[in-house]
């Protein structure tokens, strides 16, 4: 009877053991599969972003515009700062202190001047940044006065 009783109890044991064995390989074997899978997910979300980035649209593309537009509207501010801090007298001074900012093409006619700037060559309509009364323009055929 003992003898019965130990024999069942190693035949549990050992039908156990063989459960417990099988089931770390079976863990094994979907371990793999899973990163084998994440990989291949990871992979193809990379090849999405880089070609998304290529585009025309791409988020590197847009954060560039951001900053040159980001860019030219701070210098338009600074101009209109200092301006508005020192007003100038006349058109001809204006242009004077304009210059600083880099070029003036067209100075002669105040509706189509433009200022070109030195950092980032913007262009700026000299109207846009400061409101030339043109009253108070002396303009004596094409010439402007100094």
């Amino acid at each position: 009877m003992k003898n019965n009783i130990i024999k069942k109890d190693c035949i549990k044991n050992k039908i156990e053991s063989n459960k417990i064995s099988k089931s770390n390989k079976s863990e094994k074997g979907i371990t793999l599969v899973s990163l084998v899978v994440t990989v291949v997910v990871l992979m193809i979300l990379s090849g999405v972003i880089i070609v998304s980035n290529k585009e025309n649209n791409g988020v590197l593309n847009i954060a560039n515009d951001k900053k040159e537009e980001t860019e030219r509207m701070t210098i338009e501010e600074t101009i209109k700062t200092e301006l508005a801090e020192d007003p100038p007298e006349n058109y001809s001074k204006l242009i004077e202190f304009l210059k600083d900012y880099g070029e003036i093409q067209n100075e002669d006619t105040p509706d189509e001047a433009k200022l070109i700037t030195t950092k980032g060559n913007y262009e700026f309509y000299v109207k846009d940044i400061w409101n030339v009364d043109k009253q108070e323009i002396p303009v004596e055929g094409n010439n402007v006065p100094n």
